[in-house]
């Protein structure tokens, strides 16, 4: 994609906000992830996943560096929002819309093993995050990464790789540091527990 056409689409996407009753909603400030993502997309066949996808804006991003992204929101009004945004972005031929899939549904029931990349915001009032660290120890892929939102969080059994922080010319915003974990090339799976 050409910067040109990248400009605009940050432009656009950047205006598109969103409130969802359902729960936390937090749009991702892109200036910040460009580097990250573009670090993480390697090639055409990168799987990004994005858990709670919200307006989409993560999975735009990575469709439009190449990646083949999937979304998921509980937010019935955030994933039809997203959808509307897919298409625009496709009308203006800055992402393909084949590219990226945007379901309505619950994070719980995907696979994450089939995605190189995960994206996961941090609700930091739940410590917990309702079983879902457990979830991606136990089903990240060897050698995926997953990009997490905060920059307190600790995956026993992941590696953390690295922290992405302040603005990508220097200023610092709320936007939280984003964390980097590996999943190392040999994992231990505990027994599953259904």
């Amino acid at each position: 994609m050409c910067m040109t056409h990248l400009v605009f689409w940050h432009k656009l996407i950047s205006s598109l906000h969103f409130t969802s009753p359902q729960g936390l909603f937090y749009p991702t400030l892109l200036d910040e992830m460009l580097p990250v993502m573009r670090s993480y997309i390697v090639s055409e066949e990168t799987k990004v996943l994005d858990l709670g996808s919200g307006d989409g804006r993560i999975l735009f991003l990575a469709g439009a560096l190449g990646a083949n992204a999937t979304g998921v929101e509980y937010d019935a009004n955030l994933a039809e929002h997203s959808r509307t945004a897919l298409s625009a972005l496709s009308d203006k031929s800055i992402v393909d819309p084949d590219r990226i899939n945007i379901i309505h549904g619950d994070f719980f029931d995907l696979d994450f093993s089939e995605y190189d990349v995960l994206f996961y915001y941090l609700d930091y009032n739940k410590p917990d995050q309702y079983g879902l660290w457990h979830k991606i120890q136990q089903e990240l892929a060897p050698n995926a990464r997953l990009l997490y939102g905060w920059e307190k969080a600790v995956f026993s059994g992941l590696e953390l790789e690295g922290r992405w922080s302040d603005g990508i010319h220097g200023t610092k915003h709320l936007q939280p540091t984003i964390s980097v974990y590996r999943q190392p090339k040999t994992v231990k799976r505990a027994t599953d527990r259904r």
